[in-house]
């Protein structure tokens, strides 16, 4: 018989999160508690369960017990015999925090000042949690709204000198907007001790010009409920100079390391490398390292690009520059799918059946490579979460 598993997925209650998406997705009653996540891997956290002979066991351990069966031996080796992603549910009520993501070299090293300093995982000046990066990939089940990515320089300077944003941080690049200017004042604003932050903010807001195009009511629009959430912060300014994007359902962004970005609103499907590293920059209540952030933050400027989806047949391709994951949609059924390691295989719409066993929305498998390949019936969506063949 094929090693394929139903598994058991932990849910993530952050605060931002929403009450119903996950619930209705999965055909639970409404708790009115935040269902932020739903977490589908081996990640030590909150690691998936699955049912062996009866039992049940954390999806880490089982793949711990014979890395070569369930990853494949050319992955177990690559990865050192663990699930090198996390495939997650992700709906927002409200924002998430202003972040960026280390790269593998600043992870390493980071982690290791860290221990050496004897900074407990848990403390909350903690940045770096392990020693790997987290590229990540965001795929639309709704309407989702993120910021992303700093906007062209004109842009940010236009609306900045339009709304006569003055003040002593700003005179630089309000007279020469250049990249150099944009980054001091970046981070002299985000240093600001918070009384200074609230009086910013309330100038900004009391002599708020009108919106002279559509670009500039997305502007005010998202300033003035970032502003609701987190009254004060600096960083409710951040649509002023990040680019405020939305996808459609089956529209997805890659977040290389580096990259500033920061959820708004919406349900979608995440993958990412298997990492807690967070560096943060705002609307949060925890810890912003200003130092580390600057090692760290890419000043890229321009607009987002939504990736090209690669179509055949039978499924839809996200292609990244990740090597840790790769995420497939598929809505046509019969198919016959070949796998080169395990995957995970969430249901979104819809029933399915994968050899014997009956999959529902909200419901996964985790597929070991020993499996080989599996059939798909019935009528749905899926998502699958594997690793890229290499060429």
């Amino acid at each position: 018989m094929k090693k394929i598993y139903k598994m058991i997925n932990k849910i993530q209650n952050y605060d931002w999160g929403t009450c119903d998406f996950i619930a209705n997705l999965k055909g639970d009653e409404i708790s009115g508690k935040p269902q932020a996540e739903l977490w589908m891997g081996a990640h030590p956290k909150a690691s998936s369960e699955v049912i062996v002979d009866g039992e049940i066991i954390s999806l880490d351990k089982l793949i711990s017990q014979n890395p070569s069966e369930y990853l494949g031996d050319i992955i177990a080796n690559k990865f050192n015999g663990k699930l090198p992603y996390l495939l997650k549910i992700l709906s927002a009520k409200s924002a998430l925090s202003i972040q960026v993501h280390p790269s593998k070299k600043q992870a390493e090293i980071g982690f290791e000042i860290e221990e050496k300093k004897g900074i407990k995982l848990t403390a909350f000046e903690r940045n770096y949690k392990d020693k790997n990066h987290k590229p990540e990939l965001i795929c639309a089940l709704t309407d989702f709204y993120a910021m992303c990515g700093f906007r062209s320089l004109e842009k940010i300077h236009s609306f900045w000198e339009y709304n006569k944003i003055w003040s002593e941080q700003s005179k630089d690049f309000i007279k020469k907007p250049n990249s150099a200017n944009f980054q001091a004042l970046f981070f002299q604003l985000l240093g600001l001790n918070k009384n200074l932050q609230i009086s910013l903010v309330e100038d900004l807001f009391n002599n708020l010009l009108p919106a002279r195009d559509s670009d500039d009511e997305i502007i005010i629009n998202w300033m003035r409920k970032l502003n609701e959430k987190y009254p004060g912060d600096i960083a409710v300014l951040a649509p002023i100079y990040m680019n405020v994007i939305k996808l459609k359902p089956g529209e997805s962004l890659f977040l290389k390391a580096g990259l500033i970005h920061a959820y708004l609103q919406g349900s979608g499907i995440e993958i990412m490398a298997n990492s807690d590293n967070v560096l943060r920059g705002g609307l949060t209540s925890k810890h912003v390292d200003l130092v580390e952030l600057q090692k760290t933050l890419l000043f890229d400027f321009g607009d987002m690009k939504t990736i090209d989806v690669e179509k055949d047949e039978f499924a839809e391709k996200y292609p990244t520059s990740a090597e840790e994951f790769e995420l497939v949609r598929q809505t046509k059924f019969p198919v016959k799918n070949s796998i080169n390691s395990c995957e995970i295989l969430l249901c979104t719409k819809g029933e399915i059946k994968v050899e014997e066993i009956i999959v529902k929305a909200g419901e996964s498998l985790f597929i070991s490579a020993s499996a080989k390949n599996y059939q798909i019936y019935g009528n749905g969506e899926i998502f699958r979460a594997r690793i890229p063949e290499e060429d």
